[in-house]
């Protein structure tokens, strides 16, 4: 239950720190904002992905074992 929020978080903890990392003085050390942005649709795209392809599961029951034992 507590995937999606992990994922989304994860994706705005990346944003944040990415944000963090561009603001210095010293040329040469930014980060593009269209990389960063880039980034976290794909992080969002792949988390939607997995999220999506992980739906059928919840739904599916397991089928029965046979008695092998007789």
């Amino acid at each position: 239950p507590s995937f999606g929020i992990l994922g989304i978080g994860g994706v705005v903890a990346f944003v944040f720190g990415s944000i963090i990392l561009m603001e210095t003085d010293a040329p040469g050390y930014g980060i593009s904002p269209a990389l960063i942005g880039a980034f976290a649709i794909f992080s969002l795209l792949l988390f939607a992905l997995c999220a999506l392809c992980a739906l059928p599961a919840l739904g599916a029951t397991m089928p029965p074992v046979p008695n092998s034992a007789a």
